[in-house]
């Protein structure tokens, strides 16, 4: 099977773990990685992620579509900005990705 993230392709460790998840093919794990959570916290994105899904981050997961994710992207983040090419890639191999919340 071929992988939409390889692991050498990934330069943005210091944000995310992009890999397979249970829930959906793909998915961002925050509840796994410090770093991950704080920039989380530390760069808007909780707030702009509860005008998209309200009950983030109290749920444990959510599961991210295509126009969600241009709903996001649309914010000018630059933690999307640097994601989209991670997230477009895992769009052709499902329609869904998975967000795991910061604990």
């Amino acid at each position: 099977m071929k992988y939409a993230i390889k692991e050498q392709d990934r330069k943005n460790d210091q944000y995310y773990e992009f890999r397979k998840g249970p829930h959906s093919p793909w998915c961002w794990r925050l509840d796994s990685m410090d770093v991950a959570q704080d920039v989380f916290r530390s760069q808007g994105l909780a707030e702009l992620f509860t005008t998209v899904f309200p009950d983030f981050p109290e749920v444990p997961y959510v599961e991210v579509n295509e126009e969600q994710w241009q709903r996001l992207l649309h914010s000018g983040n630059p933690v999307l900005q640097e994601l989209d090419p991670y997230v477009q890639s895992a769009f052709a191999y499902a329609p869904v990705f998975t967000l795991y919340a910061p604990k």
